[in-house]
């Protein structure tokens, strides 16, 4: 499904900041703090308020757990496609996906035994 026409594009939209990250039970704590930003197609990851990571994503909304693409290409770093889902509710969006490994499949739940070495990030949404 094209973002721009998901139900999920206007709930996303704005910066989110890591809440917790884990892969495996295990806390990854450089990420704590990131922020995560949706704008219109774009995503955009900053730490520190520095970018990290940028590029286009898109939702597939049909799908349960719904479905998350990141096509990071704006760091040499990690580059590539990120298969991931989501869920979002009020001021909480809650993503797993395969960035740090993109050879895994994507996730098939946000429980730890379902996401293999997938991380499992949560999020608040950022004030604006």
């Amino acid at each position: 499904m094209n973002v721009l026409t998901s139900p999920d594009t206007q709930s996303l939209q704005g910066t989110w900041r890591v809440e917790t990250a884990t892969v495996q039970g295990k806390t990854i704590a450089p990420v704590i703090g990131q922020h995560l930003s949706f704008n219109g197609d774009h995503f955009r990851i900053d730490k520190d308020g520095s970018q990290v990571f940028g590029g286009r994503y898109s939702l597939s909304n049909g799908s349960d757990p719904l479905q998350i693409d990141f096509e990071q290409t704006e760091s040499d770093f990690m580059s590539g496609h990120w298969r991931g889902i989501y869920k979002v509710s009020d001021e909480k969006l809650t993503i797993s996906d395969n960035a740090r490994d993109t050879s895994l499949p994507r996730p098939t739940g946000f429980s730890e035994g379902e996401n293999e070495n997938c991380i499992l990030i949560q999020y608040r949404r950022v004030a604006d």
